[in-house]
């Protein structure tokens, strides 16, 4: 009978063996606990007066939902504010999220919405104030990509307690489940002439 001692081969075996088991502990060790990588020069971006959304207070969902701030930095394509997203991991139409936006003077604006699209992402409305903001966002997409800036039109602030909701109304037909998720970078407003 073979055993470690006597066989020279299973020796070699052994230590092989215990190699590899080390080499692995050094791999994962280091990448839990390495340094941190910088977020990419092409994912990260810096938006002149951008509302972002990861800062936003929410003040009120509705539905079985979550929401986590959440790195861009390894998303193939676009461009987000500070490199990282408003995630909302919903599950059905009608779910909404709505957030405070900053006190500021009343009066009307012109808003643009930064949002992420996806495969599983849903179709979402956004209002201000009780008011729709332009029309449906459709967010599905092939692969995880940002939006840019999209024009909503004109939105009026009272100044002080103003509020952006987004509501998800639909799915596109070739979203993946869970059908309803949507992703937001933030908002511009801008004072309209």
């Amino acid at each position: 009978e073979d055993t470690f001692e006597s066989n020279p081969r299973l020796m070699v075996i052994e230590a092989l063996m215990f190699a590899v088991i080390a080499i692995i502990g050094a791999l994962l060790t280091y990448e839990l606990a390495g340094p941190k990588r910088a977020v990419p020069a092409a994912s990260a971006i810096s938006v002149p007066g951008m509302l972002e959304a990861e800062t936003l207070p929410v003040i009120e969902k509705a539905g079985d939902f979550m929401t986590m701030t959440q790195d861009t930095s390894t998303f193939a394509q676009g461009q987000w504010s500070g490199g990282k997203h408003l995630f909302a991991a919903t599950r059905s139409r009608g779910d909404t999220l709505t957030m405070k936006l900053p006190a500021g003077s009343a009066g009307g604006y012109d808003l643009r919405a930064y949002l992420t699209k996806s495969f599983d992402y849903g179709i979402v409305q956004i209002s201000v104030n009780g008011a729709n903001a332009g029309s449906p966002i459709d967010l599905w997409s092939y692969v995880v990509e940002s939006t840019g800036p999209v024009h909503l039109g004109r939105v009026t602030l009272q100044g002080d307690g103003d509020v952006v909701r987004i509501e998800v109304v639909g799915k596109n037909e070739r979203a993946v489940a869970p059908f309803y998720q949507f992703g937001l970078d933030g908002f511009v407003l801008e004072p309209a002439p």
